[in-house]
């Protein structure tokens, strides 16, 4: 599974078919142009928005713990999608293996990178834009974007096996990641929405979990409560992993059961 799980890095890293410093330049200027514009946005509002200081910190903040989320939020259904188009799907049915978990895989070699975007933006705005935050921060983000792989990759492999029903929706995948991760209060505290969406999101958002558990990290430091729903985070997400891979599982049993080709359409 460990070479497999490079294999697909490998492969990830030639579908982007750039160089590691052409991807590292790329990172940087999207960080920098994000920045630059949630900096201007925080002076216009001014310290409406009061989290470790101004809007700027509340909403980095927001922006880097739910990378991780929602690039495995589309990144099983994506994987699926993409197989269908260069083959690698039919590759995987043809193998003496779960299929679910040679997507999971391949969606799993998204987490380097998405670490790797969270310390590269904490880096950028700290040393151009001055952001300031505990020394602490960069260590508990990655710890509680870690914690919440087996959860958002589960959603993601339910996703996949809906997309692989249906032939489409992908799109709509990746909106509905956006609008959650703008109701989980990424971006606005949960406090400007009407009722009953604050009460909803707080109850059954996994994107409002973890964002609610990083900003308290953030701003109280670690305790035992906050170590109890990290690992109650990462072990609830697990079990549900297991049941969400044999739902793929089943999907994938289907398609082969009518033998028709994989096709998507938006």
């Amino acid at each position: 599974m460990i070479a497999a799980l490079f294999l697909l890095m490998r492969k990830g890293m030639l579908d982007l078919g750039r160089s590691p410093l052409h991807v590292f330049t790329g990172e940087c200027l999207a960080s920098l142009t994000g920045l630059t514009v949630y900096w201007f946005t925080s002076k216009a509002l001014g310290p409406a928005v009061n989290f470790g200081g101004d809007y700027f910190t509340y909403v980095v903040v927001g922006e880097v713990a739910l990378f991780l989320p929602l690039a495995l939020w589309n990144g099983v259904a994506t994987a699926v999608r993409g197989g269908a188009n260069d083959g690698t799907l039919e590759l995987f049915m043809s193998l003496p293996r779960r299929v679910s978990w040679l997507c999971a895989l391949q969606s799993l070699t998204q987490v380097p990178r998405e670490l790797f975007r969270i310390l590269l933006m904490l880096t950028v705005a700290h040393a151009i834009f001055g952001l300031a935050l505990p020394p602490h921060a960069p260590l508990t983000i990655l710890v509680i974007s870690l914690s919440s792989v087996p959860l958002f990759l589960a959603m993601g492999a339910v996703a996949a096996a809906a997309l692989l029903k249906f032939r489409r929706g992908l799109s709509a995948l990746a909106h509905g990641g956006t609008l959650a991760a703008v109701f989980a209060g990424a971006y606005f505290p949960l406090g400007t929405f009407p009722e009953p969406l604050p009460a909803l999101s707080r109850a059954a958002s996994p994107f409002t979990w973890v964002l609610t558990l990083a900003r308290n990290g953030l701003s109280g430091g670690w305790s035992g409560k906050l170590a109890g729903q990290t690992a109650l985070l990462f072990l609830g997400g697990t079990a549900i992993l297991l049941l969400a891979l044999l739902i793929l599982d089943l999907s994938f049993t289907a398609v082969r059961k009518h033998g028709e080709p994989i096709l998507f359409s938006e």
